[in-house]
């Protein structure tokens, strides 16, 4: 895409390819914004028969054997996207902020993960559920140890130094 410089009056108006890269760049944060409004929506509107949003898991309506396993993978697919573009969008705002950088790196790692979770279901036992097997404990303890690392580099990619006035 060719860059062009226009003027008319005392105005200038500049469009090429850092237009484009800028537009590209919100989009992606945006995605942070839908990828939680998303989530937020899973959790209040799929639900099962017995299933208490209070005392169960999320992970739990992916169980098998759930009825809500399938609409919660396919939302669920959507949501991995969603976070992964947004870890992307980070990134590509940090510039040389190294903390920053770690910030996205970490979002879109967690995203990443969610493409693993079709491979370490839950499994219906009753009214109970529980997991398959070591798989679904080792993905989730990655997955919250990256989920609660990314906030915690936050603040410092912000310029924050924790420190009061």
């Amino acid at each position: 895409m060719e860059a062009a410089d226009f003027r008319y009056g005392k105005c200038s108006f500049y469009f090429g390819r850092r237009d484009v890269n800028e537009s590209w760049r919100k989009a992606l944060l945006v995605c942070g914004i839908l990828s939680s409004l998303l989530y937020g929506a899973m959790i209040a509107a799929i639900g099962s028969e017995g299933y208490s949003r209070i005392s169960q898991t999320p992970s739990e309506l992916t169980a098998i054997g759930a009825p809500t396993r399938s609409l919660w993978m396919q939302l669920g697919a959507v949501y991995t996207v969603l976070v992964t573009a947004f870890g992307w969008g980070v990134w590509k705002s940090a510039g040389q902020d190294r903390a920053l950088r770690l910030v996205g790196g970490l979002l879109m790692a967690y995203g990443s993960l969610g493409l693993l979770w079709p491979f370490a279901p839950a499994r219906q036992v009753g009214r109970r559920r529980q997991a398959v097997g070591t798989a679904a404990l080792v993905l989730l303890s990655v997955v919250v140890s990256r989920a609660m690392a990314g906030p915690s580099r936050g603040p410092s990619a912000a310029g924050a130094d924790g420190g009061g006035a």
